[in-house]
């Protein structure tokens, strides 16, 4: 009987964990390394492709489109990250295929592939459109609670796809007129791209 309870304390203790957390999705970004538009944006609803899923857990589509939200809102590529109201430009996102792996009972991987399309609302045309790979492994050595090192194996993914589109939006050439930036207590103007 106490080897049944330690089996079952084990087990709980090497599965158990919380949800993902937003605040653990959010990249550290570089802003100095940054274009920076003077355009708007706002994000359009994610959707998921669940038939592409490869594993019972899923990244929740309302976590990621707020680390998407907070992670724009941080990097200041666009003037402003508009939540409700129209914006000049709209991201669409679909999470083309995710998955969890166990790699052994003291690994997990986690593979997201999400398409990312810049919609101009003026024209309504696409203007920019990219699929970003993202994968995360976390081990024993990250934490010793399997339902942990799982999340943190999302989170990281997501972090990872999110400091990918910031790099890629940044450098987008139909985005040519950057915004004023504060330098030294000075505002200058910049233009182009560097």
């Amino acid at each position: 009987m106490k080897n049944i309870l330690i089996i079952l304390f084990l087990s709980v203790f090497m599965l158990a964990g919380c949800s993902t957390s937003v605040n653990n999705m959010i990249p550290v970004l570089n802003n100095k390394i940054f274009n920076h538009y003077n355009k708007t944006i706002t994000i359009g609803p994610v959707i998921s492709n669940t038939p592409h899923s490869f594993s019972d857990v899923n990244l929740d589509n309302k976590k990621f489109k707020e680390a998407v939200y907070f992670t724009l809102k941080k990097a200041h590529i666009f003037s402003k990250v508009i939540k409700k109201t129209k914006a000049d430009y709209q991201l669409n996102i679909k999470i083309k295929a995710q998955g969890l792996r166990r790699e052994s009972c003291l690994t997990f991987s986690f593979a997201l592939v999400v398409s990312y399309v810049l919609i101009d609302n003026k024209t309504g045309h696409e203007i920019w459109h990219d699929t970003i790979v993202s994968c995360c492994k976390k081990t024993v050595s990250d934490s010793l609670i399997g339902g942990t090192r799982m999340n943190m194996a999302i989170e990281c993914a997501v972090k990872e796809n999110l400091r990918k589109l910031v790099k890629e939006l940044s450098k987008l050439s139909v985005l040519s007129v950057r915004r004023c930036l504060p330098y030294d207590g000075i505002e200058v103007a910049l233009r182009g791209r560097e």
